[in-house]
């Protein structure tokens, strides 16, 4: 097993460009896709930001606590004693409030005018997202009742269209059954590695096997007593064990991040997609190893390949915004075979089987086609040699 043991040295040499990019896929996966929930229940979860605001009411009018209910009601309204300026900005600085609000004397009669300017004053901390938020609550209760004041109402009847039209709310729902848009985080998991099984097959794996190629080291090797058939199945060995190791890492992963979700039907079925798609990989890093005439080429070949196909095939942009020109190219690509498979096994049923079945055949093929390239490369330059 000399060639094997020498297989595992030789990686050791190249492990690090490896673990960067898996390590950068479990940063993204862990840090934005997981906290994020992307899931089945994800349209029921956004909640708006509420700004915590004081107000100093001059007025005292209708009109003024009409604004200041309809805040009240979308926004946290925090008392303050005083309206100096040392309390507010002690007050702003430890954050106990977001910003302040002043209500001059003769607000409603300005408003029941139309001046749109000048009606109050705020006080905040200039280009906080939150402060910014509050402003634009308040320029559009502002802005309704200016358009029902417009529109020939008084004031009264005014302030109450505002308070009718801006608390309506609108139920959203996506449909329970039929396919939907909406994918899971394990869906984004997966997918995502059409890119990074790529990146870290073709850069961990091709310096390795053009170190083998190198006509010297071949020519010492081919001279020895090791058996031809015996150098190549222990170099095969060795690359199916790191693809299958890695597989394992991404595995472990989706584990620790979706727990029993991994153990189902579907869980089982992205698995499967995955080895497919990772013999895929294996096939473009032999064809690389071929093409390639030093280790700086590998990394442009590893980068050009991966996000090539990751931009064209739907693992970056899904496939619903690209255009018919750019699908039709990317059915002659891996990647979006290993994409559509995602995607199906997402909204899996057991009708889809034969279709999700269908995309790993063609992944295979692909990767046939590749051995077969990268061989027919081979030979020519031992012709030419």
């Amino acid at each position: 097993m000399q060639v094997f043991k020498s297989y595992w040295k030789i990686l050791n040499r190249y492990k690090g460009q490896m673990i960067m990019y898996l390590s950068i896929f479990m940063v993204v996966l862990f840090c934005f896709i997981i906290p994020n929930d992307m899931g089945e229940d994800g349209e029921n979860q956004y909640t708006s930001m509420k700004a915590k605001f004081a107000v100093f009411d001059y007025d005292h009018s209708a009109a003024s606590e009409a604004l200041i209910s309809y805040l009240e009601g979308i926004h946290i309204i925090v008392e303050l004693k005083e309206d100096d300026t040392e309390t507010i900005q002690d007050e702003l600085f430890n954050r106990n409030i977001d910003c302040v609000l002043r209500i001059p004397e003769g607000f409603g009669e300005k408003l029941a005018n139309g001046e749109q300017t000048g009606l109050v004053e705020i006080v905040a901390i200039m280009g906080t997202t939150i402060s910014m938020l509050f402003e634009t609550d308040l320029n559009t209760y502002l802005n309704f009742v200016n358009a029902y004041l417009l529109a020939g109402y008084d004031s009264k009847i005014a302030i109450e269209h505002t308070d009718t039209a801006l608390n309506q709310q609108v139920d959203v729902r996506l449909p329970e059954q039929g396919d939907t848009s909406v994918m899971g985080n394990r869906y984004y998991y997966f997918n995502y590695l059409g890119w990074v099984l790529i990146c870290m097959m073709v850069i961990g794996i091709a310096p390795i096997l053009m170190v083998y190629n190198k006509k010297n080291l071949k020519e010492r090797v081919h001279c020895s007593a090791y058996p031809f058939s015996r150098i190549h199945q222990e170099i095969l060995l060795g690359v199916v064990l790191t693809g299958i190791g890695i597989c394992a890492v991404i595995i472990a992963g989706a584990v620790i991040a979706f727990q029993g979700d991994v153990f189902s039907a579907s869980g089982g079925l992205y698995i499967l997609n995955m080895f497919s798609y990772m013999l895929v990989a294996l096939g473009f890093a032999f064809l690389v190893s071929n093409l390639a005439a030093n280790v700086e080429i590998v990394n442009m070949f590893a980068n050009v390949i991966s996000l090539g196909m990751a931009f064209l095939c739907g693992i970056f942009v899904p496939t619903e915004v690209l255009g018919k020109g750019v699908i039709a190219i990317a059915h002659f690509l891996p990647a979006y075979w290993y994409s559509q498979a995602c995607g199906r096994i997402e909204h899996y049923t057991n009708g889809a089987l034969g279709e999700i079945l269908t995309c790993m055949g063609i992944e295979l093929l692909f990767a046939a086609t590749l051995v077969v390239l990268g061989m027919t490369i081979s030979r020519k330059k031992r012709v030419e040699a």
